[in-house]
């Protein structure tokens, strides 16, 4: 801290002083016109009394009246002879002007005085200032100085504290210790700057463990279908039926795709984890482009034998990504057919900040206890919901982050059908997610 705090001080000394000097200098340069007119000012009267008094005098007189009337006046008064008085050319030509001139910064003044002989100038000299010795002059910046200082530390020791605090903190994340955090108080310099340090250290624990998760349950859903094909292989090899064969093929086959399937959802599930694509929002005409989702999945329904309907839906514009809302809507779709039993009703509800996609089915539904974890990565609660009936486990994470991306969330509820109801709300000018 020591070293800080010199340089800081060192810096701030230096500082005040140039700034000091530049500043006299200009105020001197920029106001010398209205210091001269008002020293002139301020004693004009004084002088236009004296140079009366003695002008009334003969010259040889006026020696005699200055003694006689230096006694009464704090000015210093002198006869000077203007021919052998060391002035300039202008002070004299100011003075022959009848003008009186000021010399030596306003301390002096040079007063032409009229009559017969050699002439005379009467030379008037302000009384001094104090004048401080050098001993006492030092001492009076060095208690400057030392006041400076002072002030200084007690501004500097507990700001140097937060930031040894702060670079704890950052070392301990940097070492992995990501539930670090920087506790400064709240009357701190730095307070601004550690909540956003906070901030950027809870998010990046909360993005590390999520990859984590993401990577163990990743790891866990691959192994499956890598197991089925290697045993799969290894029959194939043993095989000579061509019937047996090409069954094993076709499992195969329906292996890959399954893998294939699972990274294209793990693809749009990092594309939405990832902060850095910005949404593209434009309005979009919701009964065309919800009517048009339901299309996109009537085959799939109809294979499963289930009515998938538009129940209600405002007419007009509402402004959200069609392309990120259209893949959340389509997975609620999809989840909805895939546990339904025969009816699946979707209807867009606005409301006084927004609006609100419900989408229900009448299956099983969700338990209530569960409700919040089917939103999680690679998440499949019970045997009602297990890869029998197709899924890994991302369709609804994906439409979590996609509500959140616009600012809205997702929430799930018992429906009215019997099976479980989801609620996608966006509000009316979507932004992105912000922790």
């Amino acid at each position: 801290m020591l070293k800080f705090f010199l340089r800081l001080y060192l810096l701030l000394t230096l500082g005040f002083a140039a700034s000091l000097l530049l500043i006299d200098k200009a105020a001197n340069a920029y106001f010398a016109p209205y210091v001269e007119q008002f020293n002139r000012e301020a004693v004009r009267g004084q002088l236009y009394s004296l140079q009366q008094e003695f002008e009334q005098r003969a010259p040889s007189q006026r020696e005699a009246f200055r003694r006689e009337l230096q006694p009464h006046y704090g000015l210093s008064l002198s006869l000077v002879d203007a021919a052998t008085f060391p002035a300039s050319a202008d002070e004299r030509a100011e003075l022959r002007a009848g003008r009186f001139v000021p010399r030596d910064e306003f301390a002096e003044y040079l007063v032409p005085l009229a009559g017969e002989g050699k002439p005379q100038w009467l030379r008037v000299v302000l009384p001094q200032e104090p004048a401080l010795s050098d001993v006492l002059l030092f001492g009076v910046y060095l208690a400057l100085a030392v006041m400076v200082g002072m002030v200084l530390f007690i501004w500097v020791k507990p700001m140097w504290h937060d930031l040894q605090a702060l670079k704890l903190a950052a070392q301990q994340v940097g070492e992995g210790q990501l539930g670090a955090r920087a506790r400064v108080s709240k009357r701190s310099s730095i307070r601004d700057l550690a909540r956003h340090f906070n901030q950027m250290s809870e998010r990046i624990g909360r993005l590390i463990s999520s990859q984590r998760d993401l990577t163990n349950a990743l790891s866990h859903e691959i192994r499956t279908p890598l197991a089925r094909l290697s045993f799969e292989l290894d029959i194939l090899r043993r095989e000579e039926d061509p019937v047996a064969r090409l069954a094993l093929i076709e499992e195969m086959v329906g292996d890959v795709r399954e893998l294939d399937d699972m990274a294209t959802e793990l693809l749009a599930y990092a594309r939405l984890e990832h902060r850095g694509t910005a949404l593209t929002v434009a309005p979009v005409e919701l009964r065309a482009w919800l009517e048009s989702l339901v299309e996109q999945v009537a085959l799939e329904a109809s294979a499963r034998g289930v009515e998938c309907v538009v129940v209600s839906c405002p007419d007009g514009q509402a402004e959200f990504d069609a392309r990120v809302m259209s893949r959340a809507t389509i997975n609620l779709l999809r989840n909805a057919i895939r546990y339904a039993g025969r009816r699946v009703e979707l209807r867009i509800a606005a409301c006084a900040d927004g609006y609100v996609l419900h989408v229900d089915d009448d299956g099983p539904g969700i338990p209530a206890e569960a409700r919040d974890r089917v939103f999680e990565p690679f998440t499949r609660l019970d045997e009602s919901r297990d890869r029998t009936t197709g899924g890994f486990g991302l369709g609804l994470a994906i439409v979590q982050r996609a509500a959140q991306w616009h600012g809205g969330q997702v929430v799930v509820t018992a429906s009215a059908l019997g099976g479980a109801s989801f609620a996608l709300s966006w509000p009316a000018r979507p932004g992105a997610l912000h922790d």
